[in-house]
């Protein structure tokens, strides 16, 4: 996909997240709002330092995938 922003640029929604001490797990919908918090499309990792950035953003966030860095399971 190639957007204004940029190849492979996605509109993303928080669905949930998941805390531990140092990192916060991000659970994103594409493309439109998620309809509960299992509906998500990916997983992303954040340090707490981020997260505090990221978390009075207003939606939808932009989302940059690099194919080189996906991991599927």
């Amino acid at each position: 996909m190639v957007s204004e922003e940029g190849a492979n640029t996605f509109p993303c929604w928080l669905a949930t997240i998941s805390e531990t001490q140092h990192r916060m797990t991000l659970y994103l919908k594409l493309n439109q709002p998620a309809n509960h918090p299992e509906d998500y499309h990916l997983q992303a990792e954040v340090f707490k330092d981020k997260w505090a950035e990221l978390k009075n953003g207003f939606f939808p966030w932009k989302i940059q995938i690099n194919p080189l860095k996906i991991i599927v399971f």
